[in-house]
């Protein structure tokens, strides 16, 4: 009966590691000599690992010597002559940019070989991983910040103030959106100016324009609608390019200001929802009157 084949060193050496190797793993439970040779490797890792540093040390410094001894006696030895640099007529090489190729031998490596060598491939390749999960996590927990402040440089309106103190009206597309377009308002009061996306409390002397963004180029019209229906036109039907635009005209609130909507979108939606209350396919802001102090 034939010997059953092992598997490749890379494979031992993964599994010593701790890596799921269901191939080697199943080999290795029916193979002693295989189950020796990953045994010796987590081994020599945990005593490679556990070894004190003036150990390891010494026997950096053990394995310095037996490397390049001639080297080391050549730096210690102050009588050793130093070679004399080769002068450039006695170079034998015709061209500067002459390469040497040395050969390159390579060792098989099995259940035979050094397990010091591998048990200190095994601890380097365990540091590597510690290090990139450490970068992952690094940089999971910083791009959603930055995808964050980018939208904010994004998407914030890109109109400048104009003479009344309002945002002046803006064609730039700084913002793509999918489906009915998007209403905002700036209310001033008493000096003070603020933005807001949702229901909106009024008062009397209050100053409100419209911020509509649009995904596609259109007619759009947009005005104030008041549940006595009352129509206070903002924005007069005009053809808008994709972006941010802000109204024409501004609402100045008497004293007795209504309760209702404010209403954006294609002039046919809005006289419908003039008509019927139907606000479908409209932008809509609810506006409500605030109780006096």
């Amino acid at each position: 009966m034939s010997e059953p084949e092992h598997p490749s060193a890379l494979a031992l050496d993964s599994l010593a590691a701790g890596d799921p190797v269901p191939e080697a793993r199943a080999h290795v439970d029916t193979c002693a000599a295989c189950t020796e040779y990953v045994e010796t490797l987590r081994a020599e890792a945990a005593a490679f690992a556990n070894a004190p540093a003036p150990a390891f040390l010494a026997n950096l410094e053990s394995l310095a010597v037996e490397i390049e001894p001639n080297a080391k006696t050549e730096e210690t030895s102050p009588e050793a002559p130093r070679p004399e640099a080769p002068r450039a007529e006695e170079t034998s090489a015709p061209y500067s940019d002459e390469i040497r190729v040395e050969e390159i031998r390579v060792e098989p490596r099995g259940p035979a070989n050094d397990v010091g060598a591998e048990a200190s491939r095994v601890s380097s390749i365990a540091d590597a991983r510690a290090k990139r999960a450490r970068v992952f996590n690094f940089v999971y927990a910083v791009i959603p910040l930055a995808l964050v402040a980018a939208a904010f440089f994004v998407l914030r309106p890109s109109g400048t103030p104009g003479p009344d103190g309002f945002p002046t009206a803006s064609t730039e597309a700084t913002m793509r959106l999918k489906g009915p377009p998007v209403l905002a308002v700036v209310r001033e009061r008493q000096g003070n100016q603020e933005r807001f996306t949702s229901a909106i409390a009024v008062a009397p002397d209050d100053r409100l324009r419209l911020e509509l963004t649009v995904d596609r180029e259109g007619m759009y019209e947009a005005g104030l609608l008041g549940e006595d229906g009352s129509w206070l036109m903002l924005l007069s039907p005009t053809m808008l390019t994709p972006g941010a635009h802000f109204s024409e005209k501004a609402a100045h609130l008497d004293d007795t200001p209504t309760p209702g909507w404010l209403l954006a979108g294609p002039p046919e939606d809005v006289a419908r929802a003039r008509a019927t209350r139907d606000f479908s396919g409209l932008a809509i802001l609810a506006v409500k009157v605030a109780p006096s102090p």
